[in-house]
């Protein structure tokens, strides 16, 4: 129990969080990774997709501005700011869907969506410490996966130099190893009050269970059962592709008095 203790004291706040949330950010990392695969099929999906979470970035920001003095907030605005991804999920929000309409976007959001923008205005008036874990988590995963996601949306969409993924774009002066790193080095130097500490490990988990619920609402548009239909026909094809081929070698084997390598 003692080593335990020890342990836990030794690690950082941001190990922390991250470490308490490791179940919960693999189901997100598969849930995520299953909806992208259809969205990348339709390029207004993907839109509406990212559409999504434009709302929940813009709150985050507000929060940091309006916070900005509070003790656990002060020390993360300037990063926060230095991150803004509002204007650049309006930029690519207008490039999938041809503008970025706030009120039609908010006129389409679903029960999921609301629920999560609910939660963060109450945290940002009962208690604003507790929302360091939605700027961690939020702003790493735009840090560090967002690459990923860029690279793998301009291959699968045909996208063609930066149009379509500002939102995981930085300025060419932004160094972001650097910014990733000072970033992390302000969270763990905050100066967490013991009794809020179990709270903020445990907000962690409803950061990564909001976004869940919030990517599956995805299943509902009707563009998304469309694009789900055409991505199965695609792996059906090259399963069927890749079954023929392999009984045309087997076949070629045979003839040939080869036997491929492994078979008894």
């Amino acid at each position: 129990f003692f080593a335990m203790a020890s342990a836990q004291a030794k690690e950082t706040l941001t190990e922390r969080m991250r470490r308490s949330t490791r179940r919960v950010h693999a189901e997100s990392d598969r849930i995520v990774n299953v909806k992208l695969a259809v969205c990348f099929a339709h390029r207004p999906l993907y839109g509406e997709a990212i559409a999504l979470f434009y709302p929940i970035y813009a709150a985050l920001e507000e929060a940091a501005e309006r916070q900005r003095d509070h003790p656990l907030l002060a020390p993360l605005y300037p990063f926060i700011k230095a991150m803004a991804r509002t204007p650049r999920f309006e930029q690519d929000i207008a490039f999938f869907l041809g503008t970025c309409d706030t009120h039609r976007l908010q006129a389409r959001r679903p029960a999921a969506l609301e629920e999560y923008l609910q939660r963060l205005d109450r945290l940002q008036q009962e208690e604003p410490g507790l929302l360091v874990p939605y700027f961690y988590h939020m702003y790493m995963a735009i840090m560090a996966g967002g690459s990923l996601i860029k690279k793998a949306a301009r291959r699968a969409m045909g996208l063609h130099g930066d149009e379509g993924t500002a939102i995981f774009d930085f300025d060419a002066s932004v160094n972001k190893a650097e910014l990733r790193t000072a970033f992390k080095e302000a969270i763990n130097s905050l100066d967490v009050p013991p009794d809020l500490l179990e709270q903020l490990l445990e907000e962690g988990g409803h950061v990564f269970a909001n976004n869940n619920r919030v990517v599956a609402s995805l299943a509902m548009a009707p563009e998304y059962t469309a694009a789900k239909a055409y991505v199965i026909r695609g792996l059906l094809r090259y399963g069927l592709w890749v079954g023929a081929v392999a009984i045309a070698a087997m076949a070629l084997w045979k003839a040939r008095g080869v036997r491929p390598a492994g078979a008894a």
